[in-house]
């Protein structure tokens, strides 16, 4: 039992690992995140003034540039915004996996002594007196000490002290 609880106590401190790891998570998301909506703001303020610019000229014609490097930014950017959302909430969502399945490295080995408690338990040997049906004087033992012996075996064999029948040979020169 000693075992077992503290391995339930290591097993509850990889659950609060792992929660602190989520959280850690949590917070090296926000920080990224925080990271490209600063990039992409700035890319923006910079369009916005370089649009201002161009608006002010009069002697150039208002023409839509197919190519703008300052928008191309900012979808590569909004793009990793999006890859940087979903692996970090890969990530999450793999360790609450981990917590909700209870897959603590903890876990094996508290199965494992519980069982062996159990096989402890059913195994135990029980003392057995063994008290003949009546006097006699035992004549063969069926088995040795800390032997197991299946159910309904015979054990020991006892002989009455007073048999009722009497076994004897006559030699062949005798006559009665």
């Amino acid at each position: 039992p000693y075992r077992i609880n503290e391995l339930n106590a290591k097993a509850k401190t990889w659950k609060v690992e792992k929660e602190g790891d989520i959280k850690l998570i949590e917070s090296k998301q926000r920080l990224r995140l925080a990271e490209i909506a600063r990039d992409i703001e700035k890319l923006q303020e910079e369009q916005k003034f370089q649009t201002s610019l161009y608006e002010d000229l009069k002697s150039v014609k208002s023409t839509d540039a197919a190519y703008s490097p300052i928008a191309a930014k900012i979808k590569a950017l909004e793009n990793e915004k999006t890859l940087v959302i979903a692996n970090f909430d890969q990530e999450i969502q793999n360790i609450s996996n981990e917590i909700k399945i209870g897959n603590s490295p903890y876990r094996a080995e508290i199965e494992r002594l519980r069982a062996e408690q159990a096989f402890d338990v059913a195994n135990k040997q029980i003392d057995i007196q063994l008290k003949a049906p009546s006097d006699g004087v035992i004549g063969n033992i069926y088995c040795k000490e800390a032997e197991h012996v299946p159910s309904y075996k015979t054990l020991v064999s006892f002989y009455e002290p007073n048999p009722s029948l009497v076994k004897g040979f006559v030699q062949e020169d005798l006559i009665l």
